[in-house]
This record gives C-alpha cells, sequence and structure tokens, in this order.
C-alpha cells in the first residue's frame, strides 16, 4: 500500500486538469448530445489516466 499527499500546489494543479479534461470531453462529444453527466463520468476516467500530454509535453 502507498500513501500520497498532494502539497497546496498539486492540488490545483490536479484541479485545472480536471477542469482541462472535462472542457475537452465537453467540445468533443456536446454534438453527440452526450448529457453533462455523461461528459463529467468521461472527464473523471479521463483525469484517471493522467495528464500526460495536456501541456504539450
Amino acid at each position: 500500500m502507498a500513501y500520497a499527499s498532494l502539497t497546496p500546489t498539486g492540488r490545483r494543479r490536479l484541479a485545472e486538469m480536471r477542469a482541462t479534461a472535462e472542457e475537452a470531453a465537453a467540445e468533443v462529444f456536446a454534438a453527440r448530445a452526450w448529457s453533462g453527466e455523461d461528459v463529467a463520468l468521461l472527464s473523471g476516467l479521463l483525469t484517471r489516466l493522467g495528464g500526460a500530454g495536456l501541456d504539450g509535453r
């Protein structure tokens, strides 16, 4: 078992990443009539994959 604690800066970055993932999912799937709940669920799943590539790296 592992335990990690985020710093305040880490918590902000995680929140920014989640918001970015949700915005990206909303843009992609809005035209397909997905509900806000569906988009939020997808956002959560994408966030679990991590933020690799979101900042262009």
